[in-house]
């Protein structure tokens, strides 16, 4: 497995957005991020048990958000499967992955739960992965 990076506004830009203040708008206490025009969508939250990656996804027609709520994650994303170009993101931090973006999440701690936001109808491609991406932890 490739070295696991926390997330920075240079090395998740080419994935997605990092869902924080930027002190760009006028108003101090309240910031769009984020918009989607005329897409309804979804607020979910995702249980994480897997210790594992055997496949990875992606949604060509949706942006879809990764917030932490509880436990600890490891998020993986890649912009092209053939290659294995992954790269192992700590999630300690919501973030906006853009769309097709292939990733994954597996679970450092016994369970996390994750608060996602995407579009109401999500289109999905998945990529099986020939030999399961193990997370051992020592």
């Amino acid at each position: 497995m490739n070295q696991i990076n926390t997330i920075t506004k240079d090395n998740f830009a080419k994935y997605g957005t990092i869902i924080d203040f930027t002190g760009k708008e006028e108003n101090p206490s309240f910031e769009v991020i984020i918009t989607s025009e005329n897409d309804p969508w979804r607020i979910a939250m995702l249980r994480v048990e897997e210790r594992e990656y055997t496949f990875l996804e992606k949604h060509p027609s949706s942006l879809e958000t990764f917030e932490p709520v509880d436990g600890v994650c490891l998020l993986l994303v890649s912009l092209d499967t053939e290659n294995s170009a992954y790269e192992y993101f700590l999630l300690d931090r919501p973030v906006c992955l853009n769309k097709d973006v292939w990733h994954g999440i597996v679970t450092l701690t016994d369970v996390s739960k994750v608060k996602i936001t995407e579009n109401l109808e999500v289109d999905t491609d998945f990529y099986y992965l020939n030999q399961p991406i193990q997370i051992v932890i020592q």
